[in-house]
């Protein structure tokens, strides 16, 4: 399958969060599905399903422990006692590279939640994207999700780090925007490397996945609402053809009325929040953030079958997660 990638509309300078909006919003294909290079990943032993990879894990979110499991809460522990700010809202994306920043989410949820259940809070680094987008192998915006699993598998990642070859303590466009690899930069692209992706391949699967302590990042073409409704649930609007990470869910209708899953956006503070749900959670306002009806997001995110759970290399165990509920974090 050919893809085409487009060229950014906005150059020198960092676009605001509702021309973000309407660059998607107009048709940018951030996140364009290619189903040859996808099936090449199994083929390839780099991505598993979940039936393959964990069967384990089946019905671990129906347990009664886990009907709450908001997994980014880990990381936005880490990032206060550390005096960070929170990676959600901080680092806008300058231009197309949503794959990478949706990887870099994963990547970043998945790594705090150990850690904090480690008990090992200032072992936390946060990762960078600018790697991972160098390889998407053309000089336009825009990146095949395959292709980044592929990368942070086989080629590793940089982390926000300041390398002789470049800066990346903080978010570095110019970098990011190059494409290809020089030795130094495979070098140490490949002391940190993704072990696992899984796929699932149902609503429950991914639920699963979560309940052990998983994010994912996924690419689909679905909009939603900058505004939540009287539920405190972005409904869908619009298309966006995008990739963005899923950091938990909350199944238990004691504040949302129907079951959620969490999915922060990296175009900045560009939606409404349902500020007033995540009060009666005693937890912080997450910028970006959009909470999307379950049932939305397995049809659209699940269903866009790309799809990846960024899993430990050993066995894939369910973690022993932390009490979220003992923490206020307002």
């Amino acid at each position: 399958m050919t893809i085409q990638y487009y060229d950014w509309p906005i150059k020198g300078r960092l676009p605001t969060p509702e021309e973000l909006v309407k660059i998607y919003s107009d048709g940018f294909p951030g996140a364009p599905y290619d189903q040859e290079a996808d099936e090449q990943l199994f083929g390839d032993g780099i991505v598993q399903t979940f039936r393959d990879a964990c069967p384990h894990l089946a019905g671990l979110h129906r347990q009664a422990d886990r009907k709450v499991v908001p997994l980014f809460l880990s990381l936005v522990e880490i990032e206060r006692r550390l005096g960070l700010p929170m990676l959600f809202g901080d680092e806008r994306q300058p231009y197309g590279n949503c794959v990478s920043r949706g990887s870099q989410h994963a990547r970043a949820v998945t790594n705090a939640v150990e850690i904090v259940i480690g008990g090992e809070p200032e072992i936390y680094e946060r990762p960078a994207w600018e790697s991972t987008y160098r390889g998407r192998g053309h000089r336009g915006h825009g990146m095949n999700p395959a292709i980044a699993a592929r990368i942070d598998h086989e080629m590793g990642f940089l982390w926000r780090r300041n390398y002789a070859f470049a800066n990346l303590t903080g978010q570095n466009a110019s970098f990011g925007s190059e494409q290809g690899y020089t030795n130094a930069e495979r070098t140490e692209m490949a002391k940190h490397k993704v072990g696992r992706w899984v796929r699932p391949q149902t609503g429950d699967e991914a639920l699963d996945l979560f309940a052990a302590g998983y994010a994912c990042h996924s690419g689909q073409n679905v909009g939603f609402a900058s505004r939540p409704d009287s539920r405190g649930v972005h409904r869908r609007q619009g298309s966006w053809n995008h990739d963005m990470a899923s950091v938990g869910y909350d199944l238990s209708r004691d504040v949302w009325p129907v079951d959620v899953v969490f999915v922060p956006n990296s175009w900045g503070d560009f939606n409404t929040q349902p500020e007033a749900h995540f009060r009666q959670r005693n937890w912080p306002r997450i910028s970006g953030m959009i909470v999307v009806e379950l049932s939305d997001w397995v049809r659209w995110f699940v269903g866009s079958r790309s799809i990846f759970f960024y899993c430990d290399v050993q066995g894939i165990p369910a973690k022993n997660l932390p009490d979220w509920g003992s923490h206020s974090y307002l």
